[in-house]
């Protein structure tokens, strides 16, 4: 075997010297072994991390330094660990959230516990998925709590059973949201009419007094004042009608209400 070889090339047996042959053909191994690994995790890398890392001669100093970065020390994993646990533990679903974004949620803390090496069996989180639903959702638990077999349901079924009754839970609200704006419609009608009657009324008292004044000021002659007494029932009887066709027509209109 030549001296000075190059770790580029495998060095050459000649039948002497194996132990020293055999040692540098392991030098050489690892040369390669550590090139390709270098080039694989430089290939993997953006502009600005490349930049970092590019003059490190060791694919495993590469690898422990990028796992120190992203992943921080056991110290920092276990505090870590410690929140997510906490936050896995004290999930509910928040107001006005649909089932889809409350999944997306817990899928995300689900991820990062496993990530850290930290799991749960799929009976646990299907019963966290259903603890963590809203007062609204209790009759729904309580059916699939009885009915379900939850070992074997995956939290696919789950969530897909839960968008079902979701879409129920929308149409009930509507149909509420129309009765009450219906009555409300109703109510305020009623107010109007109600309004309306009184300033009838008070419009026909006004006229009968203005009308009596005037009749205390018109002449004593006995024909006027028959003249104007006839007026004034006249317009009296015309003003009950009136009234009368009004009261007719606002319990019409509170019928179709």
């Amino acid at each position: 075997m030549e001296k000075g070889y190059s770790t580029n090339k495998p060095p050459l047996i000649k039948g002497v010297k194996y132990d020293y042959w055999k040692e540098c053909m392991i030098a050489h191994f690892e040369f390669l072994l550590n090139s390709e690994a270098q080039n694989a995790l430089l290939c993997a890398f953006f502009e600005e991390e490349y930049t970092k890392f590019h003059s490190y001669k060791s694919a495993k100093k590469m690898w422990d330094t990028l796992a120190l970065m992203y992943e921080g020390l056991s110290q920092v994993k276990c505090n870590k660990l410690s929140l997510l646990t906490r936050k896995y533990e004290l999930f509910t679903m928040d107001d006005g959230e649909d089932i889809q974004a409350m999944f997306g949620r817990f899928r995300t803390i689900f991820n990062e516990l496993c990530h850290l090496n930290k799991t749960f069996d799929n009976y646990n989180n299907i019963d966290k998925i259903l603890r963590s639903l809203s007062r609204k959702w209790r009759s729904q638990v309580i059916a699939l709590r009885t009915v379900k077999n939850l070992d074997s349901m995956s939290i696919e079924e789950l969530i897909g059973t839960l968008k079902v009754h979701e879409q129920e839970l929308k149409q009930d609200e509507g149909l509420k949201k129309e009765k009450s704006l219906a009555l409300t419609t109703q109510k305020k009608n009623k107010k109007i009419l109600n309004f309306q009657g009184i300033l009838i009324h008070t419009y026909n008292k006004k006229v009968l007094i203005s009308t009596w004044e005037e009749l205390n000021n018109t002449s004593s002659n006995e024909e006027i004042e028959e003249e104007e007494e006839a007026n004034l029932c006249l317009m009296y009887i015309t003003l009950n009608k009136l009234h009368d066709h009004l009261n007719e027509e606002r319990c019409n209109l509170l019928k179709e209400c």
